[in-house]
């Protein structure tokens, strides 16, 4: 009897480790890297081949947006290394060509993707064998779950939570955590079935779609429907639009949901597969704004219209002085019983808030995403003007990050920040002797000149122009030019927008070998990127364009 224990014991053990789901994906996959982007255009009339297509790169990390044009040859081929932040979702622009791209291609590290984009035929043909190719070619698959369900047709999760009233969103959610329940069941016991010649890190990419597609819609479709607790009024007294409380509204129970994320918790919120969904910029905006809101509305300091400038910007940062200040500590401290908060001490409050609102732990991979997210797309991006303050926030929120696939993109970010914001030209350096600089700068002798490296894939870039335009205008009879560079290469599809957007200025175009040469020489690598040269031909690195004011003023 002990013997056939024995045997029964090891068979279920043998049969344990064979469920397990062991990712192909690791460490090196989360990293920066190049794809080598290749392909062709077809049946173009008369070789109208657009001059670039456009790459749009979401970094999930740094909630930023990275842009690059691949150039289209003559005869409608392309042939480019693309490098990405890390392995991810890019969507792809050619004009003339709306639906016949792929909107979204998922770009992994090391991958070799080739396209064949048939004009004619208004569609794109991915050759086979690239991850990019599997995860395009089996992506029904995990759509399917949701559209063909035991529990009906869950593509409408939109209108319903639009339209739906409490309990019909509230019984679609609870079908949708049973979907996501099937397919984890189906994935331990091998019974998610895939192409039994499918590349295994696409197999695990298209397993990952199918768990967070259910977690993404249940969140989204209660943001769809709390918002429905407002909605515009016009008021007349201020002669605003403003929302205002819908009578009537029955807020949902968030009993099951959080109770059911509680059970699954360790899959869905300690998996750094999260960051490998197709939508996974959204699906951490999502767990950010509707389950882990950070709020510090509770520990703001109490400010008054007198309260001296330095301690009203601590009491909504958080962030101490660098150096030992007695004044501030004289000031501050009896603001709150004689007790300072650091900026560690704000996000442990926030995260102790959410474990206590959620019953979740809060801590592991996707909390400190949050973290990160938080930080380098609103903390730092506000006071990236001022290096001691971002240092503090750095070193605050260090404490809090654990994970080796966040800790280095927090790492990473922060030295691109760094070499972006504190690398300095030394005061004395005067350009009046350098060749290539003054070929540019000559025609505009006698005049402040604010020099903005661009080109036509960045978005940033074009975005601060649309923002300079009206500033450009008001400093029309100043002696101050506003010099907009890029490189040659990007000419006609350059001038085709500034002629849209009615961008002023001086638009200048130079060789690729001209931009290498000043992206050594001033030490920028990414763009957009400006500067401020002053009548003396001094460089000054002012991030902003109204700083010019104060050059030709002195």
């Amino acid at each position: 009897m002990k013997k056939l224990f024995a045997i029964v014991f090891l068979i279920n053990i043998c049969l344990c480790a064979g469920a397990q789901w062991t990712p192909a994906i690791n460490e090196y996959h989360y990293r920066a890297g190049t794809v080598c982007f290749r392909g062709e255009f077809v049946n173009v009339p008369a070789d109208k081949y657009p001059p670039h297509i456009l790459l749009i790169i979401e970094d999930n990390f740094t909630r930023t947006e990275e842009n690059v044009l691949v150039t289209v040859n003559n005869d409608g081929s392309f042939n480019s290394d693309v490098h990405i932040p890390h392995s991810a979702t890019v969507y792809l622009r050619a004009d003339g060509y709306k639906n016949s791209l792929p909107n979204d291609l998922y770009f992994f590290v090391g991958d070799t993707i080739t396209l064949t984009v048939d004009a004619a035929a208004h569609k794109t043909a991915i050759a086979p064998g690239s991850i990019a190719y599997w995860v395009d070619h089996c992506r029904d698959i995990h759509l399917k779950r949701y559209s063909e369900s035991p529990y009906g047709d869950f593509s409408s999760w939109y209108e319903v939570g639009r339209k739906g009233n409490r309990d019909d969103v509230e019984k679609f959610c609870r079908n949708l955590g049973k979907v996501i329940e099937h397919t984890i069941t189906d994935i331990e016991k091998g019974e998610f079935l895939l192409p039994a010649d499918i590349h295994p890190i696409a197999a695990d990419i298209i397993r990952i779609n199918a768990i967070f597609t259910g977690l993404y819609h249940i969140l989204d479709i209660r943001s769809v429907y709390n918002k429905r607790k407002y909605a515009p009024h016009f008021d007349e007294a201020s002669g605003r639009t403003i929302p205002k409380a819908v009578d009537g509204f029955e807020p949902l129970d968030d009993k099951w949901m959080l109770k059911f994320l509680k059970k699954h918790e360790d899959l869905l919120f300690d998996n750094p597969l999260a960051a490998f969904y197709e939508y996974a910029s959204v699906l951490i905006n999502r767990v950010e704004y509707e389950l882990w809101y950070f709020d510090f509305s509770d520990i703001i300091l109490p400010v008054t219209g007198g309260t001296p400038q330095n301690i009203e910007d601590y009491a909504f940062e958080f962030v101490l002085p660098t150096e030992y200040d007695k004044q501030f500590l004289d000031t501050a401290l009896p603001m709150r019983a004689d007790t300072l908060l650091t900026i560690n001490d704000a996000f442990s409050y926030a995260i102790e808030h959410c474990k206590k609102n959620t019953g979740l732990q809060c801590t592991g991979f996707m909390m400190q995403w949050q973290i990160m997210r938080r930080l380098f797309s609103f903390s730092i991006k506000n006071q990236q003007a001022n290096p001691n303050v971002v240092a503090e926030y750095v070193a605050e929120a260090m404490p809090f990050l654990s994970n080796p696939i966040v800790t280095h993109h927090y790492t990473k970010a922060y030295r691109e920040y760094v070499k972006k914001f504190e690398v300095k030209t030394t005061p004395e350096e005067n350009l009046a002797f350098d060749p290539v600089i003054q070929r540019i700068i000559a025609p505009y002798k006698g005049n402040v000149l604010f020099l903005d490296f661009w080109n036509m894939g960045c978005g940033p870039c074009r975005a601060t122009m649309m923002e300079q335009r009206n500033f450009i205008k008001d400093m029309q009879g100043q002696p101050v030019k506003f010099l907009y560079i890029t490189e040659d290469k990007y000419r006609e599809a350059s001038e085709e927008w500034l002629s849209k957007t009615y961008i002023e200025g001086e638009h200048i175009y130079i060789s690729s070998k001209d931009w290498e040469y000043l992206q050594a020489k001033l030490r920028f690598i990414g763009i957009p990127f400006s500067c401020i040269i002053d009548m003396n031909g001094t460089l000054h690195r002012d991030m902003n364009h109204t700083m010019v004011i104060e050059y030709f003023n002195k």
